[in-house]
């Protein structure tokens, strides 16, 4: 599956509006993660983490395949926007740079990450980082990665301006192989 490139990905983002639905973003996307993580049926914990009280990496859980994180994390920008869903270590702790296509996009629209808190999904047991590789997607980092991007984008009111980040699959990709259908 080939990504849109940067340039395309910002012109999609660009025509998004912020959250605007009841409480703050960050309250309503943690829900729907756990919403989405009772549909999955994993062991994981999502919650609201304080950037200064992130755990550090190597204490966090391992898929049992290549001992990769199996996390799959949620950051957000000050104006109501989710600034991407991503997976493994790649969380973005430098607020000043703006690296990255994530970075990049927030740059070019002139958004500032929201540096006071993130959403960490840490997830228990995974087998691997690849779908190929588990008969069950959901034994993957990469297909709960898609599942709960995908869950959100689906929310109309959860603008995600990175929306492409957490896209592991094409639809017909996914629905071959998913118990779960993205509705």
């Amino acid at each position: 599956m080939k990504k849109p490139s940067i340039e395309e990905r910002t012109k999609i983002a660009e025509e998004l509006k912020p959250y605007n639905g009841e409480g703050n973003i960050q309250d309503e996307t943690l829900r729907l993660v756990k919403e989405c993580v009772e549909k999955m049926g994993i062991s994981a914990k999502p919650r609201l983490c304080e950037f200064s009280k992130v755990e550090p990496y190597d204490k966090m859980p391992k898929d049992k395949d290549r001992e990769l994180t199996s996390l799959i994390f949620i950051q957000f920008t000050k104006d109501g926007y989710i600034a991407v869903v991503g997976a493994g270590e790649d969380i973005n702790f430098n607020f000043s740079s703006y690296k990255g296509t994530t970075g990049k996009i927030l740059k070019e629209l002139n958004h500032e990450w929201y540096e006071k808190s993130l959403i960490m999904v840490t997830v228990n047991n995974l087998k691997a980082v690849a779908a190929s590789k588990v008969k069950n997607v959901f034994e993957s980092r990469n297909g709960v990665e898609h599942y709960i991007g995908e869950y959100l984008c689906k929310n109309k009111s959860m603008p995600i301006l990175n929306e492409w980040s957490h896209r592991n699959f094409t639809e017909d990709g996914w629905n071959r192989i998913s118990p779960l259908k993205i509705d």
